[in-house]
């Protein structure tokens, strides 16, 4: 399909239009890498195999024979706490204890590995831990939420690299949950179902499919290279999801991030687990959104909510094919 050089784009879920400009990405400059990576062979990981005393509580530990292979634990500088919940809402500056839980998943014992390094029975174990810790704090009836993110590397907020996600769990429901929420209620049916209906329709933009589970480039990305894992039937939330499915979806998460690491030089993102509010029972379909930090949000994108994306995800998408074509 011809593209003109410039196209505008709207993210119906997310409520947001994307101006992709296919030659902002040859702009000059004169700015270095901001960042370098470091080695810190004099740092001891508090989250390597051996240091376990150095970390916080540990609220879930998963074993394989006597290793375990995935620890949960509090995390030691909260961005929220599991306190009183006390109702300091009144007035015109509205503000409430920020009660809720933030726990760390540290996800392997070794210090150097990736989720692009991991085995699928890992990455496997990852998604168990996170299904394990959203049934138990759904218990906890002050909680609506629970986002579960991870982030890669410093440029894209991680401060130990050491491979892990986050879990924080707060007691009202953010403004992206609801943007979702409201525009899965306004469509006729689950967007998402129709959605990936389309995307498999077309393969413009599709990179990897199982019997039940497909990754695919945003049609209208928030960040340049941003990709879905969706399962392909509709699943209302992550907690429902069967283990023998989660195989899957492990198996689709390591050969997305493998393919990212490869066409774009092992760049910094971050990856969040979208699933809905407690309690909601509207329409919803839970997936994994991969945000690469290969462009920075300036001036006109936070002033406006509108993203500008320098390629097109659909010749990204051809890059991700290839590279797997070469995995399996």
């Amino acid at each position: 399909m011809e593209r003109l050089n410039r196209e505008i784009r709207y993210n119906y879920l997310f409520d947001r239009w994307t101006l992709i400009s296919a030659d902002r990405g040859k702009r000059p400059t004169d700015f270095k890498k901001l960042y370098a990576e470091k080695s810190s062979e004099s740092f001891i990981c508090p989250f390597d195999a051996g240091n376990e005393h150095l970390t916080p509580r540990e609220k879930l530990v998963l074993k394989k024979g006597n290793r375990w292979i995935v620890r949960v634990v509090e995390n030691k500088f909260p961005a929220v706490e599991n306190g009183l919940l006390l109702d300091n809402g009144k007035g015109f500056f509205k503000r409430l204890p920020a009660y809720g839980y933030h726990e760390v998943v540290i996800e392997t014992p070794e210090h150097s590995l990736q989720l692009q390094d991991m085995s699928v029975e890992n990455i496997f174990y990852i998604l168990k831990a996170w299904k394990n810790r959203i049934v138990y704090i759904k218990k906890d009836k002050k909680i609506k939420h629970v986002q579960i993110f991870k982030n890669y590397k410093k440029e894209a907020g991680c401060s130990l690299s050491h491979s892990h996600s986050q879990i924080v769990a707060t007691s009202f429901i953010p403004s992206v949950q609801k943007t979702l929420c409201k525009q899965f209620e306004n469509y006729n049916g689950c967007y998402l179902c129709d959605e990936i209906e389309q995307e498999i329709s077309e393969e413009e933009r599709m990179f990897f499919k199982t019997e039940n589970v497909v990754a695919y480039l945003s049609f209208a990305p928030q960040f340049e290279g941003e990709f879905i894992v969706a399962p392909l039937k509709h699943i209302h939330s992550f907690e429902e999801t069967e283990d023998t499915f989660l195989v899957e979806v492990a198996r689709s998460v390591k050969i997305a991030i493998s393919a990212l690491v490869s066409v774009f030089n092992n760049p910094p993102y971050n990856l969040a687990l979208f699933i809905p509010p407690f309690n909601y029972d509207g329409i919803f379909h839970w997936h994994i959104r991969v945000f690469p930090r290969i462009s920075f949000h300036a001036g006109f994108e936070i002033s406006t909510g509108t993203l500008i994306s320098s390629r097109y995800p659909e010749e990204i998408a051809k890059l991700f094919r290839s590279h797997i074509q070469q995995l399996l």
